[in-house]
């Protein structure tokens, strides 16, 4: 199963999923207005980059992307939805959901690294000095 799949699947929520009802929308049962149908809008993000992006090894000052990080990541998400289905079968009946803004992963194989800001030292240094370069761009 793709992480995209994975991370859709977990931020369903479980409630919708098994078709249970919320009860304030008993009660705020009100006529229905009728409205103009709506037009199919195409999607502005570009998917296929992404995932052609997300697949490859990137080494930026301010992005270490590679096997590793895209494994530990693939872990994370494994351990969260697992911790997940857990508590949601010790909660018998009662609805949760996922927090996903408290989603965190913290990438081992970056831990070596310093960094300073969003920014990587080590690839700052070893980058070749040019006018386009990320100090450079902070000092103008």
């Amino acid at each position: 199963m793709c992480v995209f799949c994975w991370t859709q699947h977990a931020l369903q929520h479980w409630g919708a999923r098994m078709g249970l009802e919320r009860r304030d929308d008993k009660v705020r049962e009100r006529p229905v207005v009728l409205r103009k149908r709506r037009e199919r809008i195409k999607s502005e993000a570009n998917w296929p980059l992404f995932y052609y992006k997300f697949n490859q090894d990137h080494t930026l000052a301010n992005l270490i992307w590679n096997h590793k990080t895209r494994e530990e990541l693939r872990e994370g998400l494994e351990n969260e939805i697992r911790a997940f289905n857990s508590d949601r079968d010790l909660s018998g009946n009662a609805l949760i959901a996922w927090n996903h803004h408290e989603f965190e992963v913290q990438y081992q194989c970056l831990a070596d690294e310093v960094c300073i800001g969003e920014y990587y030292l080590r690839l700052l240094l070893e980058k070749e000095d040019s006018l386009d370069s990320p100090i450079r761009r902070s000092l103008r």
